[in-house]
């Protein structure tokens, strides 16, 4: 992994070398599009705020929007043109129906045009929640004004809205966007995650079991957790392309309002808590990985001199079923601390066409051959010895000849939560 430190590094560097401002602070990934862009924010100690697209491929970084105030901005997302952008705020507020004392967060919503030609305001889509938001733009080929974007709400919606430009004018030039919702796609989901190089939105929801032949007992089940993906296309409606049963360890069967933290995954684009750490990985050839982590406690602790540090340990897990082999490959890793466990926590990429990475920091990297012409095989774990236990994976795209063709690779590279 001095590979992936070295390239937090080198972006430090490079978007240091950017900007022309002295005394910039809390740098942050906060996308991707599906070009290959990054997406990054910065402030100022002028209490300015700036959100700006970085092109890995010419260098380049361009300031989309600059807002005269510190935001704590966790994602975002631009339109194919780079005129219009949509971005995500977290702040602490008070509970007022809850009993704790200590405050909780809100999300908010907002658009704005990108032209610093002119004075742009950007507007609140008057989405407030105390759960996960999150957006994106939906990407297409025709060069016109219809702009689509999808707004996450979790455990309420995810919904589609239109950007509305009036006749005669010109999206680039409008000083206040103005948008209209089009239809709500998803009523309730528990995890949902974007796909961009097939443009697929993957969630999970819950419905009653099929029914079976009727018998003296009454026997009340509980809902069935569904894998569902939606696939988006430019002239066509969106269709479904995936719906099946999962059945994985560990999964929650209920909403628990215990388990509401939130982790802000902009790449690759969820929306979840912290009681489902769920990855898909996939790509244009048809492979698909769902990739679980979760965490177990053994019916009977280990026999160990110190009962209390065996109680203090749990059963580091996670599984990747291979939905194009009809496979599941387990993992466990025992006895690790609880204190660590949030350190140990796993990214999931794909390595060139035929592996996937499995990367715990400070702990292990695990090689998978789960190429699709052949049975998964050659299984190999090193131990990593970065000793930063602050990097996560992510898949950077590199979009080829064409930025908009749905075909487009992905390589592995870093993410880290804030660039120091």
């Amino acid at each position: 992994m001095i590979q992936a430190t070295s390239r937090i590094q080198n972006l430090k560097e490079t978007l240091l070398s950017l900007t022309t401002h002295n005394n910039t602070n809390n740098w942050k990934v906060i996308g991707q599009e599906v070009d290959g862009s990054l997406l990054v924010t910065w402030t100022v100690h002028v209490n300015q705020t700036f959100i700006a697209l970085y092109n890995r491929f010419t260098n380049l970084l361009k300031v989309l929007l600059v807002i005269e105030d510190i935001k704590n901005i966790i994602q975002a997302t631009v339109n194919c043109s780079k005129t219009v952008l949509v971005y995500v705020t977290k702040k602490r507020v008070s509970r007022i129906d809850s009993e704790s004392e200590e405050p909780g967060w809100e999300y908010e919503a907002f658009i704005s045009s990108t032209n610093n030609d002119i004075m742009v305001r950007p507007v609140s889509l008057h989405v407030q929640r105390t759960m996960q938001i999150m957006a994106q733009f939906l990407y297409k080929k025709k060069k016109d004004n219809s702009d689509k974007f999808l707004l996450f709400i979790h455990q309420e919606s995810v919904s589609l809205y239109q950007i509305d430009v009036p006749i005669g004018e010109d999206l680039h030039l409008l000083k206040k966007v103005q948008t209209r919702l089009l239809e709500v796609i998803i009523k309730v989901f528990s995890w949902s995650q974007w796909e961009p190089t097939n443009q697929c939105l993957y969630y999970i929801h819950y419905r009653k079991p099929p029914r079976t032949i009727e018998t003296e007992v009454q026997v009340e089940e509980q809902d069935m957790p569904i894998l569902s993906a939606l696939q988006f296309h430019d002239d066509m409606p969106h269709e479904t392309v995936l719906n099946i049963p999962l059945n994985l360890p560990q999964l929650p069967t209920t909403v628990n309002p215990l388990y509401r933290v939130y982790e802000d995954d902009p790449i690759p684009l969820r929306v979840h808590d912290s009681s489902l750490d769920l990855t898909v990985v996939a790509d244009h050839r048809g492979v698909v990985c769902i990739c679980h982590h979760y965490l177990y406690q053994p019916v009977k602790p280990p026999l160990t001199d110190k009962t209390s540090e065996a109680s203090n340990t749990v059963h580091f897990a996670y599984s990747v079923t291979l939905l194009h082999h009809g496979c599941v490959v387990h993992c466990v890793l025992p006895g690790v601390p609880w204190g660590d466990v949030a350190e140990f926590r796993p990214s999931f990429v794909m390595q060139g066409d035929q592996h996937l990475i499995v990367y715990s920091p400070g702990q292990f990297i695990h090689l998978l051959d789960i190429g699709p012409n052949h049975e998964p095989c050659c299984h190999i774990v090193v131990p990593d010895v970065s000793n930063n236990r602050s990097i996560r994976l992510c898949a950077l795209i590199d979009p080829g000849p064409e930025p908009s063709s749905s075909t487009a690779n992905t390589r592995s590279s870093f993410q880290n939560k804030t660039i120091n």
